[in-house]
């Protein structure tokens, strides 16, 4: 039997280096903006201002870049390549400032608000063992119910949009209130699509777990750790 003072070691254990790389590779920096989620990780002051330096620094890196690029001095395939390293800089940077708890935490945060689209994901799927059956599988799936989503969203949505492109403003006030009335038209359609919507989310859930074992589905829950509950 495992003693008391064993279980207290096991608990304040570090993550394992296997799941801490996973994690840093993972992790949503974008989703650190958030008062919450730095609450929950318990992001310091001190922190707080190294974000913002190596945001500062990222901002201005792009502000040249963008610039270069405009002008005709930079070739697109280089600005995007360079772009792209300055994003991953960025990342590294962020996630170099955080204590291992708090990555492994802000891993499990970003795969709990990616849902199960993470699993689409390369670095998710080889963590979980999902073969290359099991894949197809889930990409094929998800591409059937994009294009129904798609069409539900299609056939609700564009004879209204139609409607109002039809329509000729002849004043900036006749203007604004179409668009105020095109607003309200789409925004009631987006309610009645719900329950189709959900529909096809549902059975896209049901195929995941028809699709993955026992195994995964528990490689999975832990990967996502303990529900986060925003402060409201």
């Amino acid at each position: 039997m495992t003693s008391f003072l064993a279980a207290i070691v096991l608990l304040a254990a570090p993550p394992q280096a296997a799941d801490l790389s996973f994690y840093k590779q993972i992790a949503s920096i974008d989703i650190l903006q958030a008062k919450s989620v730095q609450t929950e990780l318990k992001v310091t002051e001190s922190q707080r201002a190294a974000f913002n330096k190596h945001a500062d620094g990222y901002n201005e890196q792009t502000k040249t870049l963008t610039s270069s690029f405009q002008k005709g001095t930079l070739p697109k395939a280089d600005f995007a390549k360079k772009l792209g390293d300055a994003q991953t800089s960025l990342h590294d940077r962020i996630i170099a400032e955080l204590a291992s708890p708090q990555i492994s935490r802000l891993g499990q945060i970003t795969l709990q608000r990616a849902g199960i689209i993470a699993l689409m994901n390369p670095l998710v799927s080889s963590k979980l063992g999902i073969t290359q059956a099991q894949s197809k599988t889930l990409t094929e799936g998800l591409r059937k119910t994009g294009e129904e989503v798609a069409e539900i969203e299609r056939k609700t949505k564009e004879p209204i949009v139609k409607k109002y492109q039809a329509m000729t403003p002849k004043t900036d006030d006749e203007k604004t209130k179409l668009q105020a009335e095109l607003d309200k038209e789409i925004l009631a359609a987006n309610k009645k699509n719900q329950p189709e919507l959900l529909k096809a989310r549902k059975g896209f859930e049901d195929l995941v777990d028809k699709t993955l074992t026992t195994g995964q589905k528990k490689s999975w829950s832990d990967l996502k750790g303990p529900l986060f509950k925003p402060a409201k």
